[in-house]
């Protein structure tokens, strides 16, 4: 099991590589333990007017570690997120903040949205009032709907893979569907074309192998991390997350199977924009 400070190290090294580029995406779910202390590090870091971010000496920083940032807004938690208060979400987000130079919103244990409340989210996800930035957090992002995965940029606090040789496959695998053999790629695939929980093992691993390429970390394959830009890196886990709920639902396993070395190479033919 991952400890406490294991958990706080790696939630430091998101926030240091997200922050890099000097700014947030502007909708991302935290997974996994330790998502509460990540959504309120994201917050802080949103808001922070120091550096590097979050500096924890700003008056900013401050009001977001003790909880009393007005600009801060937190909704959801233990119980019931009924589509009201994502109604109420959808107006205040068209609110002028307090102090900041915009608005945070945590929507905590997002799972317990209702698919009505999902739905009425979505457009806001996708194109938020400028300065606003979403961060959700849930147990298991499988519970999402899809519509809501693809609009915002997973940060997985889980376990890692399991094993070297796990990941090397994974990473094989995605370079192998973005920059070399489409066909190496299917071909690693086939052992899942009738094993459908063998090839949601794989998708998990192969989505946190993406997710290390997005954050920097999958330093054994230089190439691809200089051919991916983080907004494909992105859209490819997003990719990936799709085809792993699709197959948990009963989706086709050969369609499955046959299509995702082509979705993710059609990211790079795409370009960044």
């Amino acid at each position: 099991m991952r400890n406490e400070s294991a958990t706080t190290e790696k939630i430091q090294q998101t926030l240091t590589v997200l922050m890099r580029g000097g700014r947030l995406f502007h909708a991302v779910l935290a997974e996994g333990p330790g998502r509460e202390q990540l959504a309120r590090r994201l917050a802080q870091a949103a808001l922070c007017e120091g550096e590097p971010k979050p500096c924890g000496q700003c008056s900013h920083c401050h009001k977001a570690e003790k909880g009393v940032h007005p600009d801060i807004l937190v909704y959801g938690g233990s119980g019931s997120f009924p589509v009201e208060q994502v109604r109420e979400i959808r107006t205040q987000a068209f609110v002028m903040p307090n102090e900041a130079r915009g608005k945070v919103f945590i929507l905590e244990e997002a799972q317990n949205m209702t698919i009505q409340a999902q739905n009425a989210l979505l457009k806001i996800l996708e194109e938020p009032p400028s300065g606003v930035v979403f961060v959700l957090t849930c147990d298991n992002k499988a519970r999402l709907l899809t519509t809501i995965l693809s609009r915002v940029t997973v940060l997985s606090l889980e376990e890692d893979i399991s094993s070297q040789e796990g990941l090397e496959q994974a990473a094989s695998f995605l370079r192998e569907a973005c920059i070399g053999s489409e066909y190496t790629a299917l071909a690693q695939l086939v052992p899942y074309e009738r094993d459908r929980e063998g090839f949601g093992s794989f998708c998990g691993g192969l989505r946190r192998a993406a997710e290390s390429l997005l954050l920097g970390r999958l330093q054994d394959q230089p190439e691809l991390a200089r051919r991916l830009t983080r907004l494909q890196s992105a859209r490819i886990v997003a990719i990936i997350e799709e085809m792993e709920y699709t197959a948990a639902r009963g989706g086709n396993m050969l369609l499955l199977t046959t299509a995702l070395p082509g979705r993710i190479r059609q990211v790079l033919e795409r370009g960044a924009s």
